[in-house]
């Protein structure tokens, strides 16, 4: 079968990796299921009310396919001692629990779940467009080498509601604009039935990496997605951002209203539920959190 029919029919899963994700999972969750039909969530030992989330959700949405597994006591790489915890240091999390591991877990499971299909990797604050799916399917159908091609796929940056942050530029990333992250983890597709394999990114341990490592991949695609974005990234809805000083190089941000761009939606915000509100101060930089619930 060529590869281009088999797109037509070849099933997606959606892998969301889950660490005290209380505060944004279940819209996640909401906006993925617009997409998505099968949804695997890992949960790495989350303490606040991620668990309760998810089951909300499989409750809500008994036509989506989805499942979870408490991989808190799980180590794919016990020989590895990470310097971060989820983007934090071992001194304050010393759960040696780093994005690569949480990666790798999601990525085996959904493996061995779906062993022929599109696995998708997105963040657990990442909040999808709708109607983003022909658009992905025509592009698994220029893959000319399925079992070693992936896609990374842009996102906006978001603070809040109101603000968009504004990054600088780096020499390494091709952007369609300032405002958007051109393709990493936060969102992006393998097959399940190719060579690709997930392990520490050479350079970042704590960080995942596609091997083999591969030029196309890496350097080709990773950072380089100058499509209409596919969601927005929440940069900073997170508890632990209350009272948190954006530093100087991030403290750009402009108004989603001023930025006037027809690509960008900041609808998820009315339309999907979250558990706080995050708020900041563009003289200050400083970042404040509601509860909504």
């Amino acid at each position: 079968m060529k590869w281009e029919d088999k797109v037509e029919n070849i099933e997606w899963v959606c892998g969301v990796k889950t660490y005290n994700s209380g505060p944004t999972v279940y819209a996640c969750l909401q906006a993925a299921a617009k997409t998505f039909k099968n949804i695997i969530v890992t949960d790495d030992g989350s303490k606040d009310e991620t668990h309760d989330e998810i089951k909300r959700f499989i409750d809500n949405y008994p036509d989506i396919n989805v499942k979870a597994f408490n991989v808190d006591v799980w180590d794919p790489i016990p020989d590895l001692v990470m310097k971060r915890d989820h983007g934090n240091t071992v001194d304050s999390h010393p759960t040696n629990k780093s994005h690569t591991k949480a990666q790798i877990k999601n990525y085996e499971i959904c493996k061995k779940q779906f062993p022929d299909a599109i696995y998708f990797s997105l963040e657990d604050d990442v909040i999808l467009y709708k109607d983003i799916k022909e658009r992905i399917k025509e592009r698994l159908k220029q893959w000319s080498d399925p079992s070693t091609d992936c896609e990374y796929f842009n996102v906006a940056n978001m603070v809040n509601e109101e603000y968009m942050h504004i990054g600088k530029n780096h020499p390494g990333m091709k952007r369609r604009k300032l405002y958007e992250n051109a393709g990493d983890w936060t969102f992006c597709c393998i097959w399940t039935g190719g060579e690709i394999k997930i392990g520490p990114d050479p350079g970042f341990p704590w960080g995942a990496c596609m091997f083999p490592w591969l030029p196309k991949n890496q350097t080709g695609k990773k950072g380089q997605d100058t499509d209409l974005p596919y969601g927005n990234h929440l940069l900073y809805y997170r508890r632990t951002r209350a009272g948190y000083v954006l530093p100087d190089r991030l403290r750009s941000m402009i108004t989603y209203k001023q930025i006037n761009d027809p690509a960008l939606s900041n609808e998820c915000f009315k339309e999907y539920e979250f558990n706080i509100c995050v708020s900041a101060d563009i003289n200050t930089g400083v970042l404040s959190v509601k509860e909504l619930k």
